[in-house]
C-alpha cells in the first residue's frame, strides 16, 4: 500500500474527529501522489479536478504530520489559497502553495509537511434522515532548498542505500539530504525469505525494520526493495547486504 496517499471518509458533522477508512467514491482528483517545493520558486501548484457530476465544496490546508489536528490550530510555513472553494462537475481548480520562511527550515537537506484535500459533496434536501459524507485526501508536501533540488540526485539517492542487520533487525542508512519514501522491502538467503512492509526514511538518518519470522539473515544476503520517485512511480532496486 502506498503510504504518500491517503484517504479518510467522515461525516460533515465530525470533520476534524477521528478518521475511518474510505469506503466511499471521492469525486475530487489531486493531480499527483506527492507535492515538490524546490527552494528557488516563489510558489508550487496543485490541480484539482471534480470528475463528479455535481458541484462540490473543498477546503484545503497544509498539516505538519498530525493527521487530526484542526486547520485553525497549525502553524506550517506556507499559505495556501484557496483555503476554501467550489469546483463544479468536470472543471478543475488550482491551489498555490507560496513558502513563508517562517518558521525557517534546514537548508540542508528536505522537510515533510502534508497537503490535505477534503471534499464536501452537495446535501439533497429532498432525502430524509440521509448522512452527508466528507473524502480526505491528504499526501506529501517536501520541501527541497534550492541547493539540493536537482532531481537526479534524489533518484541516485533512493538506489545507493546502505542495509545491514543489527541485533537482529534490518537497518537502512539513507546518508542523503531526501526523503526515501520506501513501499516494500524483500531479504533472502538460502531459502529464507522475509517481506516487510516499507516506511519513509529521514535525510541522513537511519531506520530499523523487524525481520518477519525471526529469520537470521548475513553478508551477502539478497534485498530487493520498492521506493516512489518524485512522479509517484515505484522503481525498484535490487542490493545485498
Amino acid at each position: 500500500m502506498l503510504k504518500s496517499l491517503c484517504r479518510a471518509v467522515l461525516p460533515v458533522g465530525f470533520l476534524f474527529s477521528s478518521l475511518l477508512p474510505a469506503t466511499g467514491y471521492t469525486s475530487v482528483i489531486v493531480n499527483g501522489t506527492r507535492v515538490i517545493y524546490p527552494g528557488n520558486e516563489q510558489e508550487v501548484t496543485v490541480k484539482l479536478s471534480n470528475n463528479g457530476k455535481l458541484p462540490v465544496l473543498v477546503q484545503s490546508w497544509v498539516d505538519n504530520g498530525d493527521i487530526s489536528a484542526k486547520p485553525e490550530k497549525i502553524e506550517v510555513p506556507y499559505i495556501l489559497t484557496p483555503p476554501v472553494n467550489r469546483i463544479e462537475p468536470e472543471k478543475s481548480q488550482t491551489l498555490r502553495l507560496s513558502y513563508t520562511a517562517s518558521p525557517q527550515l534546514p537548508e540542508d537537506r528536505e522537510s515533510v509537511y502534508w497537503l490535505n484535500v477534503l471534499e464536501i459533496p452537495p446535501t439533497k434536501s429532498n432525502v430524509p434522515n440521509r448522512l452527508q459524507m466528507a473524502f480526505r485526501t491528504r499526501i506529501k508536501l517536501f520541501y527541497r532548498p534550492a541547493a539540493i533540488a536537482d532531481s537526479s540526485k534524489v533518484t541516485e539517492a533512493a538506489e545507493s542505500l546502505k542495509w545491514s542487520v543489527i541485533g537482529g533487525e534490518l537497518q537502512v542508512n539513507n546518508t542523503s539530504p531526501y526523503y526515501i519514501s520506501l513501499v516494500s522491502i524483500n531479504v533472502s538467503q538460502s531459502g529464507s525469505k522475509s517481506s516487510i512492509e516499507g516506511e519513509m526514511v529521514s535525510p541522513m538518518n537511519k531506520r530499523n525494520f523487524k525481520l518477519k519470522g525471526n529469520r537470521a539473515f548475513v553478508h551477502g544476503a539478497t534485498i530487493s526493495y520498492e521506493y516512489i520517485d518524485d512522479w509517484g512511480a515505484v522503481k525498484t532496486v535490487n542490493s545485498v547486504l
